[in-house]
């Protein structure tokens, strides 16, 4: 399923909010349809989030920056996961042999 063009989608935004709001859940759900079983479920939780914050705000300029929000902590958490990995993991001492330059 192919999103209209961003011009298209003003439109019908502008004309038929409905629509569009209609169209949103067409693509959500087909992405949900396509993910496996275990990451559907995490997804459609995430979608839960999603739609939570969408609906506390008054301003869809405010959902957008409570999802950004999200976005960043979900990406700050991830960092530092990896960077406790990395702190957990066996440093290896190496000898760095250096190149003799060509003549």
């Amino acid at each position: 399923m192919q999103l209209p063009d961003f011009d298209e989608l003003l439109k019908l935004a502008e004309s038929q909010p409905e629509a569009l709001e209609a169209l949103r859940q067409q693509h959500i759900q087909a992405l949900l349809d396509e993910s496996s079983p275990k990451l559907r479920r995490r997804l459609q939780g995430l979608q839960f989030q999603i739609d939570g914050l969408r609906r506390s705000q008054q301003h869809p300029l405010g959902a957008c920056i409570k999802i950004s929000n999200l976005m960043n902590e979900s990406v700050h958490s991830l960092l530092l996961q990896i960077n406790d990995l990395a702190d957990d993991a066996p440093r290896l001492n190496a000898v760095v042999l250096p190149f003799k330059p060509r003549t």
